[in-house]
């Protein structure tokens, strides 16, 4: 499910978590998304598929702020650390 045009999975992640799984480990997924997005992230992470495989069942935990603090939130990390990776370049 790319949004933007661009797919935002981490390559192996649905192989490595499977194995985890199978190694009798019950996971957990974590989410600063909002609870308004609650239903996109759960199908996201439904609909992952890998080389074959997809991502384990298991409880989403969500931010319980609204939308837009979430966003507000998260794009201020993103500043943060586009500025440190900047300060790392010069």
């Amino acid at each position: 499910m790319p949004l933007v045009g661009k797919d935002w999975t981490q390559c192996g992640v649905a192989g490595l978590f499977s194995a985890i799984k199978e190694n009798g480990y019950q996971l957990l997924f974590l989410s600063a998304r909002a609870i308004a997005q609650s239903y996109l992230t759960r199908s996201f992470l439904l609909n992952l598929k890998q080389d074959g495989k997809a991502l384990p069942s298991g409880p989403v935990v969500i931010s319980p702020d609204g939308l837009f603090p979430s966003l507000y939130r998260e794009g201020n990390k993103l500043n943060s650390k586009i500025s440190l990776h900047s300060q790392q370049l010069a």
